[in-house]
């Protein structure tokens, strides 16, 4: 009789390292997970940080007509063009 409860003792033992086991293995995950998320939100709080910069940059009208001159070669209504090329460098060789 002591021999079948020693077994059965043994057998629950086993049973319930083998769980132990693997819910720390699905901690693990779960933790590499809460980390991976963690990074990804905190790259969206940056990339929000960024656009939000921006849209406020852009809301200035003289900053819009800046940046869409510089960009699409844009002019206003009666404004000319000047491109300026330049010269021509010598270089000396001594």
């Amino acid at each position: 009789m002591r021999i079948v409860i020693l077994a059965v003792l043994i057998i629950f033992i086993i049973a319930l390292a083998g769980q132990i086991y693997v819910s720390g293995k699905k901690i693990g995950d779960a933790k590499a997970g809460y980390n991976e998320a963690q990074k990804n939100l905190n790259e969206a709080k940056k990339e929000n940080e960024s656009l939000t910069a921006d849209i406020e940059y852009f809301l200035n009208p003289l900053n819009l007509e800046k940046e869409l001159k510089s960009r699409f070669n844009y002019k206003a209504a009666g404004e000319k063009m000047i491109i300026i090329v330049p010269g021509n460098q010598t270089t000396s060789t001594q």
